[in-house]
């Protein structure tokens, strides 16, 4: 179960245009396009955003230096 203070980052979210997804508790999430705000028998979160990054991008946002090598055969 969320804490308060997660409840409302995410009905904030919403509130401000967000995507919310919703589960059971069962470990899959739906999309849900207007939340009812069941927090005893539902599981609410932002949705994730899926964003694809190249090694060296991850790197540079992590602040580390990676050198990347072809693996010999």
């Amino acid at each position: 179960m969320s804490t308060t203070k997660e409840k409302i980052e995410i009905m904030q979210h919403y509130r401000h245009g967000g995507k919310i997804e919703i589960s059971k508790g069962d470990g899959d999430w739906y999309d849900v396009p207007t939340p009812c705000w069941d927090w005893s028998r539902s599981y609410y979160r932002k949705k994730l955003k899926v964003v694809e990054m190249t090694m060296q991008e991850v790197s540079e946002m992590a602040g580390h230096t990676v050198k990347i090598v072809e693996e010999k055969q």
